[in-house]
């Protein structure tokens, strides 16, 4: 039997936005609230569009570096089913998170591997058996975390996959180029923000739902 590979829309801002992804087959939503984020999200702001959405959206709050306080805050008030932790978050701190999983962006394949090393764990699944990815592989920056539309080495993405079945893959991926990076990689889901876009933290629903359609008819 096929598995298809899930989809995590992220950089989303507009309860708008976030109810046509779900209703386009999104198997994840996401919130940054990364302040240096041009799709940044005040908590206030994500509780708001949270509220608007089914209680079993499958919701992931972004953080970068942020302290644990201002993490269990977000997913208090907005009913986070998921964390993703995208900075230099230890793997105690990823622990302490509890339904979380790392983002890495690695600059060579010695630090891809001695990433996924470290952070790649077991099932991090939320209280509601929200299948959740293990570690997610996004395209390195020196400065940014994400967003940049620059995409992965696929060694890099094998090196990680070889650490765990749940893989996310992230990273200038489209519509275009997504069938073949699955096919590459074979992840277990993939995320994508600028690739969906008409404006950074705006989609672009044609965008949108041809990207989820392309994933979910690749074999």
């Amino acid at each position: 039997m096929t598995t298809v590979t899930r989809v995590k829309i992220c950089g989303l801002t507009s309860a708008a936005d976030t109810l046509i992804a779900l209703e386009a087959g999104a198997d994840y939503v996401g919130f940054i609230f990364s302040e240096k984020s041009s799709r940044h999200m005040t908590i206030e702001q994500a509780a708001a569009v949270c509220a608007a959405l089914p209680a079993d959206a499958p919701t992931v709050g972004v953080f970068v570096d942020a302290p644990l306080e201002t993490i269990y805050e977000a997913r208090q008030r907005c009913g986070l089913k998921l964390i993703q932790l995208h900075g230099t978050e230890s793997p105690l701190m990823l622990q302490a998170v509890g339904a979380a999983y790392k983002a890495l962006r690695p600059a060579s394949l010695a630090e891809c591997e001695a990433q996924a090393a470290i952070y790649a764990r077991g099932p991090a699944d939320d209280a509601a058996g929200l299948i959740a990815p293990t570690l997610l592989l996004d395209a390195y920056h020196p400065a940014l975390h994400g967003g940049t539309g620059l995409t992965v080495d696929p060694g890099l993405a094998l090196a990680a996959k070889a650490r765990t079945a749940r893989l996310m893959l992230a990273g200038g991926l489209t519509a275009d180029n997504v069938q073949a990076a699955i096919r590459a990689v074979q992840p277990f889901a993939v995320d994508v923000s600028s690739g969906v876009e008409a404006a950074p933290g705006r989609k672009d629903y044609g965008k949108l739902r041809a990207f989820i359609q392309a994933v979910k008819a690749t074999r």
